[in-house]
Parts: C-alpha cells; structure tokens; sequence
C-alpha cells in the first residue's frame, strides 16, 4: 500500500507546484563552446570528477521551500525509469566550480540562491553536520557514508545553524559558487540532477 502511495503524492505535489517538462544539459559535453573544456576526466586517477553521465536542470522558473523543490526533482522519476533524480549533490570541488561556472555563463547579469541536495537535521543537535539527501543509490551499495560530502564549500562565516543549503551565482558575486545555510521555508530557486541508473 505504501509503494502506491509515495508515487501518488509525488505526482499530485508535482501537478499541484507547476511540474514542467525540464530541459537537461550535459555540462560536460555541451555546457560550454568546446566540449569537456570545463569538466574531464581526472587523467591521474583514470576517473571522472562526479559529473560523467550526469545532467543538470537549472530551474529558475519557480522558486520553492527546500521540501518542494527536493519533491519537484524526485518527480522527474516517474515517466522515466533509466534515470535517477536528486537536488544536485556535489561529488567534488570540480563539478560543484563547473555548474557554477555554467550558470554565470548562460546568466551573466543575474544574482541566484539554488538549493543543493546538501541538508542537517538541527532537531537531532546535530547543527552543522551536513549530508547529502539522496546520493547515488549506487553509490550507497559501494559505500554506505556515501551521504556524507567528501568536500565542502562553505561561504564565509557559514554555516551558521540552519538545516538547509543554497549555493549563490553571479558572475560579479564574490560569493558565486559558495554555499549557505538557511531556514527550510526559505522560497528559492533549484539545480536538479539526473543520472543513468
């Protein structure tokens, strides 16, 4: 019984808040004039920096509380079952600095606050202890601390004791690309991100 009801409250919030069909973009490939000119393969390690095979959805079309923009990505699943579909988690320094680097791009004159995937749960004293919502499920089968960031890119005096993240943009921001904590109920825009399963 559960198993139907999930899906059936992910539909009607995403009916109810606007799901739109979502235009996806490979960064890597086609995020900028030459292909991979921002992110590549790590050639040391011989493995990818968090993006191979990964899109982007850089949704300024409606701004949200953290819970509806993390049900406004989630929603994307059902119509498509080759994918998986989180608020962007940022595996590394690498991908978080090329999304940013993308969106200042395509909005060179805009200031945005985009929730990440990136949240703490102050109820349970654990202010500042910060995991990501929905990592791979792939990833957890490999390695069950898959939630916990391997890196973190904090804005000056941040974190400060709220549950949820944003990461700031604009190409003349000083703070373009860090990230903040601020309260759930703030109403902001969101990057979704999508993987092959």
């Amino acid at each position: 019984m559960t198993s139907l009801i999930l899906p059936l409250f992910f539909f009607l919030i995403g009916s109810l808040y606007g799901q739109e069909k979502a235009t996806w973009v490979d960064i890597c490939a086609n995020g900028f004039n030459v292909p991979y000119e921002c992110c590549h393969k790590n050639l040391v390690a011989g493995t990818d920096e968090g993006m191979e095979g990964h899109q982007y959805y850089i949704d300024i079309t409606t701004p949200r509380d953290y819970f509806y923009q993390h049900i406004h990505c989630l929603s994307n699943t059902f119509g498509d079952s080759t994918h998986g579909y989180q608020l962007a988690t940022f595996e590394t320094r690498k991908e978080n600095y090329c999304v940013a680097k993308y969106i200042n791009m395509m909005y060179p004159t805009s200031n945005f606050n985009f929730y990440i995937g990136l949240q703490a749960d102050t109820s349970d004293y654990l202010k500042n202890a910060f995991f990501w919502d929905d990592p791979m499920v792939s990833s957890l089968a490999a390695n069950p601390d898959a939630n916990v960031p391997t890196f973190t890119n904090w804005a000056y005096n941040a974190p400060n004791g709220q549950d949820c993240v944003r990461m700031n943009t604009g190409k003349t921001l000083a703070t373009s690309g860090l990230w903040n904590d601020v309260a759930c109920n703030s109403v902001l825009f969101a990057i979704c991100e999508r993987y092959t399963k």
